[in-house]
């Protein structure tokens, strides 16, 4: 019997911390009103100069180029274009990076037990990264959608396959909630 209950505890934790890593939340809130009939082009605002929290993002081309092209795919799938000037939207972004701690607490009302040699929580510690993605009105500056994404970026600082694979994710998921476009007649 406790062999199975040591396997449930390494089963439970080995599932908590798959998850930390491959995770992304996300989501997006704009004007219920909104009407995207009359936008079909976009822009790259200002760049932003606020420090992301981690070196290895703050002033990374390459890190800015993915993040324009995963934005940029998602904005063409909808029908909106990027245009060098007189775009009808602009669009901003930020990403930041902090240390994060997660405590799991094993289950015991299901029977899962530590035993002697176990800890009754485990702490896991990762790099969680925020991406936001602002969505303006170019004549009125007006935001009219944000999208918002994290995620476990740890592993992705160290690959730039990695990296790619996951801010293609991380807007992907924040796009989920973009109004669709009417189609064009």
């Amino acid at each position: 019997m406790m062999v199975f209950k040591r396997m449930g505890l390494l089963v439970s934790l080995t599932v908590a911390v798959a998850s930390c890593g491959v995770t992304v939340r996300g989501g997006a809130d704009y004007r219920p009103d909104l009407d995207l009939a009359p936008y079909r082009t976009f822009s790259w605002g200002e760049p932003d100069e606020l420090p992301t929290g981690d070196p290895r993002l703050d002033h990374n081309p390459f890190f800015v180029d993915r993040l324009h092209e995963a934005i940029e795919n998602e904005l063409s799938a909808h029908g909106i274009r990027r245009v060098e000037s007189n775009a009808d939207l602009l669009v901003h972004h930020h990403a930041s990076v902090r240390d994060r701690v997660q405590v799991y607490d094993l289950d015991r009302s299901a029977g899962y037990d530590g035993g002697d040699h176990r800890p009754a929580a485990e702490v896991f510690q990762y790099e969680e990264g925020t991406f936001l993605v602002d969505i303006a009105e170019r004549s009125s500056r007006e935001i009219v959608w944000r999208g918002w994404a994290q995620a476990d970026v740890e592993s992705a600082l160290a690959d730039p396959d990695r990296m790619r694979d996951l801010v293609a994710a991380a807007v992907a998921k924040m796009f989920e909630g973009f109004p669709v476009r009417p189609s064009l007649q």
